[in-house]
């Protein structure tokens, strides 16, 4: 790792306390690494010696005595382990790799022990000790070599260019002495002598074949094995003196592959060749040497000619300018610059607080999978080495393929994710700091309120913590000797009482683990577990002393979870506890062992819990937990991205920052594999701010697991954060709910396929080179993108959207990428969250619930967008709780939409697979959007057509019906669920009555949907109109302006009419009278004429305080005529100077924010600008970044980026000159774009002439 930059230090501090915060930490614990980010640095001026002898192995002999070594004191893995010299053995302890870091600096690896010789503390004082430590990737641990003369070197750090240093100058034989740091001298204690241990030439002098596979023996004794076990996937094994190891727990240990994968085997020709239908392997002879190819010849990877394959790693050439993912993601307060990509490599390490590694790279076109359980990735322009890997073999995987299908071929090998249970798709509250009463008086809240939630969550509370007899394990009900809160704080906990109350209303209930175990009961004696653990060896040996839990303020120590025996034990003694309702576990703190750690502690605790959970129970297992290392997601695992803040160590608030950096870490995670991931929303660490809250709320809402979480005595809960708040959370917690089905199958595909509901736009568009590093939206599932708001009082949001026709999910207008577009948001509701559909989309929805199976599906919707080209997606259900979906126990239904022009709109459901049954599930409403049609057919024979979208909803049978929507023209087509259907929807004709759900719009102020009254409309209604701000929004698509009388369909049973205010885009239009009716199953309809523009309109009901409200919404309607509008493309220009004919762009992206001109080539979108007019003035928006041209530094030259739409720095107007314009900008009115100076950007000017040809602009379109 580079030396931090001054602003990072803070961040280091912060990691510290975070440690000790939450986690424990021993006081010899470590500080962070923090992450950096950025491209490679380019090599120092003074770059390493180039050994003769490649990587090696070495020993070093030391100048300063006869026949002495640089030495790992008795060759001991133990942290911390003295570096010293002794007498040279030619053993394990006195053997080194010597792996090249970059930046013209290596790194010294025991080959006994694969740690790292490193400078203790990252010390610069002379007589600084060095030692022994895990690999790191630290400036500590690395060196640079310096020619010592005659065959001699020094190793120098480049923290304070001091060299190694024998202690005292003279290493007596039979004599241990100290290695340390010291000033450079040039004396005989600062030389040694490099001794090259490294194999002679690896020429082929054998090989063995099989049908898929071939072994190639070598002169120098080593083997490569190479295997063919799929088209896409070459199994790639270097053994080294021909010793093999076992499979680390990166890779699934359970896995086996069949033979016959179609590869043709030539084992007589130089080189040896292994051909599929994907790849091509080639073994050269002399030396031997590994390339592999794709399909059309195109090398992807070569071993590199000086050294490919060492005993520690391997070096490979790759193709220039590829970008590379994958490796790992961010700790909880790294510097997170380096977005995606990893292009200069990376630590592979589960590491600390939300990181997730992995011992694998991809590009756009293949990845290499090591089997390692930890390991370094050195990446340049042209060459990759892996490095350290924790195995006596050298064992990788190398897919050849996209993104998506390198993900799926890594699933396979390293394990499937199974399946999480149906409820964690939901809402989940983690909170620290509750009991019995306030735990009740939230959910009760929580359902007064119907705000959906589906999990509680404890920290510390559920547990009676130090208590005697495994007080760890069991709920906190009877506060017995040693209770750490003194009291019981769920008296009913451990009879299963309160968890019983809770699943009454839709609760599951989940607990805090941590790996320690208290030492000392009240009593001063060894507690139970302890005895235990101690008797049976169950804590790490190497953890040194017992250290302090911060809760209890006992003394205590971790379990190593990696010894079955133990790992056993710990979670069984969780039995009574999970009868007595804790079915989720919250697995904290296992990344806190520093050294000790190797990677898999979390993995291995979690790993308990899984086998344990499923043997006894047979019911599906949710953790989530604070690391993540490749081989975790086959136990039932998610990652949660750690302790997050709101306010750094000066005070300031960062509550948006830290939100902002929780998109890159969300799909960094991704990329490592960690597909199952959420954040504590909200931050851990102080209370956010009010619209923070909102927004949060809404991001979570499209991640993975949707959670919101606090430090102690913080409070997460929606009306915490005031009303806008709650309104806005209970919007997008209702979107979460709708989508339920369509997010359950992504939960599916994880378990298919390894890639589950959220991933990069570069895995879906590789050509675009915009999104290459791109972490402001994400995919969404196959057909969604989401792009959540992440700053505050944002007013516009400028984001991108790629190829493609995409409609805004709210608001229906259809834009066609790629292009940038500006997303205005409401800064007074803060309700708006950028979703967008993809043309081609069949998304499967439902109504809304409190909890996930609060009641019994009857419908599903289909929103289906058909496309020239066909589309599909699977819906799927199985019974959410058990693991009978790894047979046939499940349900499902492909479907494709095709729009075929004149032949019209076809969608085919296809017959049921599996052998499970939905037990309420009775039909589909398929809408088909984009087309109101004349006819349909369904499986060749005409369907029964319905007036208006709710006459076929209540209809017994199939059928169809038209109307418009927010999108424009629908087909509404009624099929029976389970059945295979085939449906053709033709010609044109006039919509029907259009109708928009109250359960659909924006809900604020309290408004909430119910449907605990008969006879409404669609899923259910909007109540709660009983205080004054309840509002009900819709969103209203018309085709042209003008009056529409506009029909509210109601509830009213309070025996006297009742008001509401109505308006239209923000204005106030009229006041609405609602008569009384029989009772509240009865419902009629009242139409107020209201005057809307074309296109977006949005309708509000809203109980002012001149209204009396207490009425029950169930939807709008209106007459509209065809509306299917075309999708907005805007027109692009190239803005060329008429006295120099150069064109205005932003090609070098230049620092400053300068608008250049030159002669840019015409298909360089930096020269391509399009024009958005709002109120008599013109923004110019660049293609390619988003930005726009305005003046908001006043720097003496105009510039690009991002500013509010509202700033007058931004808008300009145009004024003509002789078929030329001129721009004027708004805010400095005498100020025009020009470049009288030719300076090589362009200028504004007070009151250039306007007859200057300089300040004159032509508008080219782009073709």
């Amino acid at each position: 790792m580079r030396k931090p930059k001054p602003e990072q230090r803070l961040t280091r501090l912060l990691a510290l306390i975070a440690v000790i915060g939450c986690g424990g930490a021993r006081d010899d614990a470590e500080p962070l690494p923090v992450q950096e980010g950025g491209p490679a640095a380019t090599a120092q001026a003074r770059s390493s010696l180039a050994l003769p002898g490649g990587a090696g192995p070495y020993t070093f002999g030391t100048n300063a005595g006869s026949s002495v070594c640089l030495d790992v004191d008795k060759g001991s893995p133990d942290p911390k382990t003295n570096i010293q010299v002794w007498n040279c053995t030619g053993g394990e302890p006195q053997k080194f790799w010597v792996e090249n870091q970059g930046d013209g600096l290596v790194r010294l690896v025991n080959t006994g022990t694969h740690k790292c010789v490193d400078i203790d503390n990252a010390g610069t004082a002379d007589r600084t000790n060095i030692q022994l430590f895990p690999c790191n990737g630290t400036t500590a641990q690395k060196f640079r070599i310096e020619d010592g003369g005659n065959g001699k070197v020094r190793f120098v750090s480049p923290l304070s260019n001091k060299c190694l240093d024998v202690a005292g100058g003279v290493a007596p034989r039979d004599t241990v002495t100290n290695v340390q740091l010291f000033t450079c001298n040039g004396t005989h204690a600062q030389l040694w002598t490099p001794n090259s241990l490294a194999p002679g030439a690896r020429n082929v002098t054998g090989v063995t074949s099989s049908a898929d596979s071939v072994t190639v023996s070598m002169s120098n004794g080593d083997q490569l094995k190479v295997r063919m076990v799929k088209p896409e996937i070459a199994w790639i094994d270097f053994l080294p003196g021909g010793v093999s190891s076992p499979k680390t727990l990166a890779v699934d240990p359970a896995k086996t592959w069949a033979t016959g994968t179609g590869v043709s085997v030539n084992t007589g020709s130089d080189p040896i060749t292994l051909t599929t239908s994907k790849m091509v392997v080639k073994i050269s002879r002399t030396p031997s040497r590994v390339s592999i190819s794709d399909a059309a010849g195109n090398v992807l990877i070569s071993e590199q000619a000086a050294e490919g394959f060492y005993g520690n790693g391997v070096n490979f050439n790759h193709a220039a300018g590829e970008p590379f993912y994958g490796i790992g993601g961010y700790h909880v307060l790294a510097n997170s610059d380096a977005g995606l990509r990893r292009d200069s490599g990376g630590h592979v390490t589960a590491s600390e607080q939300g990181h997730a590694g992995a011992p694998f790279a991809f590009t756009l076109k293949y990845g290499l999978l090591f089997d390692s359980a930890g390991g370094d990735f050195l990446i340049d322009s042209s060459r990759l080495e892996f490095s350290n890997t924790t195995k006596k073999d050298v064992d990788l995987y190398f897919i050849v393929g996209e993104p998506k299908a390198f993900m799926q071929a890594m699933t396979e090998i390293s394990g499937r994710p199974p399946m999480f249970p149906k409820w964690a798709m939901g809402f989940i509250n983690t909170e620290w700091g509750a009991d019995k009463a306030e735990v009740t008086d939230i959910i009760n809240t929580y359902r007064s309120k119907a705000i959906p939630i589906d999990a509680f969550i404890f920290d510390f509370d559920w547990k009676a913590w130090g208590e005697d007899n495994y007080g760890e394990w069991r709920w906190n009900s009877v506060n017995g000797p040693g209770n750490y809160s003194q009291v019981a704080k769920f008296p009913d906990g451990a009879s299963g009482g309160f968890a019983a109350t809770m699943a009454a209303q839709g609760i599951k209930l989940g607990g805090i683990t941590k790996p320690r175990i208290l030492l000392k009961n009240a009593s001063g004696g060894t507690t139970a577990a302890a005895q235990w653990a101690l008797d049976h060896g169950c804590f790490f040996k190497h953890q040194g002393d017992d250290y302090v839990d911060y809760f209890s303020g006992r003394q205590c120590k971790d379990v190593n979870f990696a010894l079955t025996d133990c790992r056993n034990w710990f979670w069984s003694h969780f039995k009574e506890s999970y009868d007595a309702g804790i079915v989720a576990w919250w697995n904290d703190e296992a990344d806190n062992l520093g050294p000790w750690d190797d990677n898999l502690q979390f993995l291995n605790m979690q790993r308990g819990a899984y086998e344990w959970q499923r043997a006894y129970s047979g019911k599906r297992v949710w953790s989530i937990n604070r690391n993540q290392f490749l081989g975790s997601q086959r136990y039932g695992y998610a990652l949660w991205s750690g302790d997050t803040w709101n306010f750094d160590g000066a005070g300031n608030y960062i509550g948006w920052k830290t939100m902002a950096e929780q998109r890159e870490r969300l799909l960094a995670s991704v990329n490592a594999g960690a597909v199952k991931w959420g954040m504590d929303t909200g931050a851990h660490n102080g209370t956010p701010t009010h619209e923070n809250y909102a927004r949060y709320m809404q991001f979570s809402a499209v991640v993975p697991v949707h959670r919101v979480h606090g430090y102690l005595n913080q409070q997460r809960q929606p009306w915490v954060y005031g009303p806008v708040a709650e309104a806005a959370s209970k919007n997008a917690l209702y979107l979460r709910y709708r989508l339920l089905p369509y997010i359950y199958a992504y939960e599916r595909s994880a378990y298919e396929t390894g890639l589950g509901l959220v991933w990069p736009l570069f895995y879906e568009f590789l050509g675009d080179t915009n999104l290459r590093n791109t972490f402001d939206s994400w995919m969404f599932g196959d057909y969604l993108l989401a792009s959540p708001v992440v700053e505050q009082g944002q007013s516009t949001k400028t984001l991108y959207l790629p190829a493609g026709t995409w409609y805004d999910f709210t608001r229906g207008t259809a834009y066609v990428g790629p292009q940038w577009i500006r997303y205005p948001l409401n800064t007074s509701t803060w309700e708006d969250l950028p979703l967008f559909i993809r043309k081609g989309a069949i998304i499967p929805m439902q109504e809304s619930q409190n909890w996930i199976g609060e009641r019994a599906i009857r419908k599903v919707y289909l929103e289906v967008f058909p496309d020239a080209a066909q589309s599909r997606f699977t819906y799927y259900d199985d019974d959410g709780d058990t693991f009978q979906y790894e047979g046939s126990a499940y349900f499902k239904q492909a479907m494709t939409a095709q729009d075929t022009g004149a032949s019209g709109v076809r969608f085919d459901i296809g017959a049921r697979t599996g052998n499970y049954t939905p037990p309420s599930l009775q039909y589909y409403v398929a809408k088909l959007h984009g087309k109101a049609a004349a006819s349909v057919t369904v499986n060749g024979q005409a369907a029964t057509r319905y007036t208006g979208k709710a006459a076929l909803e209540s209809a017994a049978g199939e059928g169809w019906a038209t109307g418009t929507d927010v999108y424009g023209d629908v087909t509404y087509v009624k099929v029976s669920a389970g059945s295979a259907r085939s449906i053709l929807a033709t010609g044109t004709a006039a919509p029907d009555r259009t109708v928009y759900e109250a359960e659909e719009a924006i809900l604020q102020g309290g408004a909430s949907i119910n449907k605990d009254h008969a006879n409404f409309s669609g899923s259910g209604f909007v109540d709660g109109y009983l205080k004054q701000g309840v509002t009900t929004r819709f969103h209203v698509r018309v085709p042209a302006a003008g009056s529409y009388a506009v029909s509210l369909r109601y509830a009213n049973a309070t025996g006297s009419a009742k008001t509401l205010s109505v308006s239209v885009n923000g204005t106030k239009a009229v006041q609405t009278s609602l008569a009384s009716l029989a009772n509240w199953d009865t419902w009629a309809e009242r139409a107020e004429t209201l005057t809307l523009a074309a296109g977006d309109n949005l309708i509000s009901y809203q109980y002012d305080a001149s209204d009396s409200g207490n009425v029950n919404l169930d939807a709008i309607s209106l007459a509209v005529a065809s509306s299917s509008p075309a999708p907005v493309s805007p027109t692009y220009y190239r803005l060329k100077n008429r006295w120099t004919g150069d064109y205005l762009h932003i090609e070098n992206l230049d620092r400053d924010g300068k608008v250049q001109y030159g002669a840019a080539p015409a298909g360089n979108w930096s020269s391509h600008w399009y024009m958005i007019a709002d109120g008599g003035y013109t923004r110019l928006v660049n293609r390619w970044t988003g930005d726009v041209l305005h003046l908001e530094g006043l720097k003496g030259w105009v510039q690009y980026g991002r500013v509010p739409d509202a700033y007058a720095s931004g808008q300009w107007t145009l004024e003509d000159v002789q078929g030329y314009k001129r721009f004027r900008n708004r805010w400095q009115p005498n100020a025009y774009i020009h470049i009288e100076d030719k300076l090589g950007y362009a200028q504004y000017k007070d009151n250039v002439p306007a007859a200057n040809a300089s300040s004159q602009w032509l508008f080219e379109q782009v073709p």
